[in-house]
């Protein structure tokens, strides 16, 4: 997987086409170009992402990740994915959490602004589903790393693949419900299914 560093973000290098069977929300160009105006309003960051959910240059794919979220150098493993999403979803939650609690916003505001930073750093299309107590259900569309998987593997895994992002949304959750989350990813590209779905939950 290639990597270039610019400024204070990393990015790396993925599969460049989308899946014809990859399904997308019906109003793909709506989110993604909410989610690029609130990104650019509080974030300052104006995002390239297209209306799929991704951000292509050189007829390849591109992550626009933050240098923190990969403190290790060499191959990683789907566990340090995880927890590397985790720690960076968390930060992240904090970080908005505060923020929009000082302008006086409910901090669900916060995790919609994180869910729209993800889908303008390219990892897909993230949709807020039902909250029921505290649990969560989001889904991803177009899935950045189920992408890299077959860039790199070169065949379908039969299984779950995205750890990072399942991280994320596990570490921003338990600050939303302050108590330790987990993500369980229900539905994934990697298993056959035409988006990606995440339950996330207190760990019991």
């Amino acid at each position: 997987m290639s990597k270039k560093n610019i400024g204070a973000h990393r990015y790396v290098g993925c599969m460049s086409k989308t899946n014809s069977n990859i399904e997308l929300p019906k109003d793909a160009r709506k989110i993604v170009e909410e989610y690029k105006k609130l990104v650019e309003k509080y974030l300052n960051f104006k995002s390239p992402v297209d209306e799929t959910g991704a951000v292509r240059a050189a007829s390849k794919r591109f992550l626009i990740i933050h240098t923190d979220a990969f403190p290790k150098t060499g191959k990683e493993l789907e566990a340090t994915l995880y927890l590397n999403g985790y720690n960076l979803g968390r930060r992240a939650a904090k970080r908005l959490i505060a923020r929009f609690n000082d302008m006086g916003l409910p901090k669900i505001e916060a995790l919609k602004l994180l869910l729209a930073a993800c889908t303008c750093a390219g990892f897909g299309i993230f949709t807020l589903g039902k909250i029921e107590g505290e649990e969560v259900t989001i889904r991803v569309y177009n899935s950045a790393e189920y992408d890299s998987y077959m860039r790199v593997y070169k065949k379908h895994p039969g299984r779950p693949v995205c750890k990072m992002i399942a991280g994320i949304l596990a570490g921003a959750w338990s600050e939303y419900v302050g108590k330790p989350c987990r993500a369980l990813e229900v539905k994934c590209l990697g298993k056959g299914d035409k988006y990606c779905e995440f339950i996330v939950e207190p760990i019991i």
